[in-house]
C-alpha cells in the first residue's frame, strides 16, 4: 500500500517496532520517512507524529493498521501478557494515533480528511487462535 500510494505522488511516512523493516523500507523508497516505534507505546506514538510534522508538516491520509498477532494457542491456554500486549498495540495503538493525530492538529485541509482505520489478516484465522496481522501505521501527506 505504501509503495503505491508513493508512486501516486504521496509522501509516505511509516512507523514500525523493526528497525530492520524501517531501515529496509527506506532503503527501497527514498522519498518514504520512518520512525521506529511502538505504536502501542502513547510516548512513541507521540514521536511518530512529532517525526512527521517535522519532515512533512502534516497530514492528508491517516492509515491505522499497526497490528500484532495475539498468542497462537487455543484461548484456554491464552497468558494475560500475550493478550495485554496485543490489546496494547492492535487496540490503543489505533487510539492513541486518531487521538494524537486531531490534538495535535495534523490534518491541514478544511476538508474531510481520510482515516483508515483497518484489521489486515496475512493468513487465515484458525479456530480458536488470535489473527496475525503485521502491519505498519502509514501517515500520508499529499505532495502539492
Amino acid at each position: 500500500m505504501a509503495e503505491r500510494l508513493l508512486a501516486e505522488g504521496y509522501s509516505v511516512h511509516i512507523c514500525d517496532v523493526s528497525k530492520e523493516n524501517v531501515d529496509e523500507f527506506v532503503a527501497a523508497n527514498s522519498r518514504a520517512t520512518a520512525t521506529v516505534a511502538d505504536i502501542g507505546d502513547r510516548a512513541d506514538a507521540d514521536r511518530i507524529f512529532s517525526d512527521l510534522l517535522e519532515h512533512h508538516g502534516h497530514l492528508d491520509i491517516l492509515i491505522n493498521n499497526a497490528g500484532i498477532a495475539g498468542p497462537a494457542v487455543p484461548v484456554e491456554d491464552c497468558d494475560e501478557d500475550g493478550w495485554n500486549e496485543c490489546i496494547q498495540t492492535n487496540l490503543s495503538g489505533t487510539l492513541f494515533a486518531t487521538c494524537i493525530c486531531g490534538k495535535r492538529r495534523c490534518v491541514r485541509s478544511p476538508l474531510p480528511t481520510k482515516l483508515l482505520i483497518q484489521s489486515c489478516f496475512s493468513r487465515p484465522i484458525k479456530h480458536r487462535e488470535f489473527p496475525d496481522t503485521h502491519w505498519r501505521l502509514m501517515a500520508i501527506p499529499k505532495v502539492s
